[in-house]
C-alpha cells in the first residue's frame, strides 16, 4: 500500500489554484495526479538504487575473494624489512 503526504498534496493544489485560476476540485485532481507520478518515480528510483547496491556488493565480494595480500604494500611505510 502506498501512502501519500496529504499536506503536500493540499499545498500543491493551492499553488495550482492560485497560479492557474482553476477551481479547487480541478486543482486537487491535478495535485493527486502529480503525487501519483512522484510516488511511481520514487519507487522506480528506489528499485534502481537497490539493484545498483546489490551489483556493487557482489563486485566487492568477488574482489575480496580474489585479493592476494602482497608484502610489497608494506615497503612504503617502512614496516617491511625484508624476506
Amino acid at each position: 500500500m502506498t501512502t501519500y503526504n496529504l499536506s503536500s498534496i493540499m499545498k500543491e493544489a493551492h499553488k495550482i489554484r492560485r497560479g492557474y485560476k482553476v477551481s479547487m476540485s480541478d486543482a486537487l485532481k491535478q495535485a493527486w495526479k502529480i503525487a501519483k507520478v512522484e510516488v511511481r518515480n520514487n519507487a522506480i528510483l528506489a528499485a534502481r538504487k537497490a539493484a545498483y547496491e546489490a551489483k556493487l556488493a557482489k563486485e566487492v565480494a568477488e574482489y575480496n575473494a580474489n585479493y592476494i595480500a602482497s608484502p610489497a604494500r608494506y615497503y612504503g611505510n617502512g614496516a617491511y624489512t625484508g624476506d
